[in-house]
């Protein structure tokens, strides 16, 4: 029928990946390094239209990182200013690699099977009390597709 693929609608994804409380601020003893107490450092990814009108959608991802270093704040924005630097530039490097190993088990707007956190997404299988299981999706054209997640041992759900 020519339609165009549409990104499921899907709720944001979050990854807290550090909240710690450090046993070593209480120490007292050597007094020359700043402990931080603690920190959290998280980050948000989700599908957004792309940003120069194309059909194909973009991911948007946001980082987030709060901690008390007790430092001047000047100094705190030197050091996350070169460090995130080299962080984006190692992400985007790796890019390429996910992207492909995704493709070769879904199409850019189907949800993931392999996906972190899939069994705790909101439209996901957990949500709706199912459990997922992976069966190919036949094309239009009637061949084999990528994988696509369904419900009750590959009946539609």
């Amino acid at each position: 029928d020519g339609a165009a693929a549409e990104a499921m609608p899907v709720a944001d994804l979050y990854c807290i990946t550090k909240s710690i409380n450090h046993p070593g601020e209480y120490d007292g003893i050597t007094g020359k390094v700043v402990q931080i107490p603690e920190y959290y450092s998280m980050w948000r990814c989700r599908t957004v239209a792309c940003p120069w009108g194309g059909e194909r959608p973009a991911v948007e991802v946001v980082l987030l990182h709060s901690e008390d270093m007790r430092i001047p704040e000047r100094l705190a924005r030197l050091a996350i200013n070169l460090g995130m630097s080299k962080f984006i530039n190692t992400m985007a490097a790796a890019v390429p690699g996910f992207v492909r190993e995704r493709r070769s088990r879904c199409t850019p707007t189907q949800p993931d099977p392999l996906a972190y956190g899939h069994h705790h997404h909101a439209y996901g299988p957990a949500a709706r009390g199912g459990v997922a299981t992976v069966v190919p999706v036949v094309s239009p054209g009637g061949t084999q597709g990528p994988l696509s997640p369904t419900l009750d041992g590959g009946r539609e759900g």
